[in-house]
């Protein structure tokens, strides 16, 4: 099975368990887009939960890469971002340097060294700046499941996306067989 076909069947299989305990909503599928990314460091933990925080949020979307070691991560680019990360320095990464820090050619305790939630972000002057790394999706998901139960709400979908293309095979995703 292809890299891609292993992640897409994943997600399938995980967005079929997720609705065995959610109720019939309204027709608008309203969602914290990567969590509360105008609020909070985007595809984070605290994103994800301020996102549940909304009583109109149904749905989480958050997007997906893959380390080193093979531990499925959030984050909308497979690599640290110019916008929201610094490096291991607390620098911002270069925009002509980002793509070399790429989440696939690090492990996750690598990944966690770089912090993507303390920088003001370009185009969210209002967004809370707090320490936050790659959460890993298995933490996402348990979270938001437990915070959910805990407010009494009903439990999120999920919205996941993967980015794959194949210039990144092999570089900064898995490589396809």
């Amino acid at each position: 099975m292809t890299w891609r076909y292993a992640c897409w069947a994943v997600c399938l299989c995980l967005l079929v368990a997720c609705q065995k305990s959610k109720p019939v909503h309204t027709a608008f599928d309203w969602q914290g887009h990567r969590g509360a990314r105008g609020e909070w460091p985007e595809n984070t933990l605290v994103a994800m939960q301020a996102a549940l925080d909304n009583p109109y949020i149904v749905t989480l979307e958050m997007d997906l890469a893959v380390t080193a070691d093979s531990i499925v991560v959030l984050s909308h680019e497979p690599w640290l971002s110019h916008e929201i990360c610094q490096d291991t320095n607390g620098a911002r990464i270069d925009s002509s340097r980002e793509q070399s820090y790429g989440i696939y050619g690090m492990t996750y305790a690598q990944l966690q060294q770089y912090d993507c939630g303390l920088l003001t972000h370009p185009r969210f002057g209002q967004q809370q700046r707090v320490s936050a790394t790659k959460p890993r999706l298995t933490d996402v998901l348990t979270q938001s499941d437990a915070y959910a139960t805990q407010k009494q709400r009903p439990l999120p979908y999920y919205n996941i996306e993967i980015k794959s293309q194949p210039d990144y095979d092999g570089r900064l995703t898995p490589q396809l067989a």
